[in-house]
């Protein structure tokens, strides 16, 4: 799970409130929730 909040951190998606919608689809969002 570390790794996923640190590769969305990575790609800004905490300061870029407008990919918020794409999260579900985020590569990084499929390994925090495998």
């Amino acid at each position: 799970m570390a790794i996923g909040v640190w590769a969305w951190k990575e790609k800004d998606t905490f300061n870029n409130l407008s990919r918020l919608t794409n999260i579900a689809l985020d590569p990084a969002f499929i390994l925090i929730l495998v």
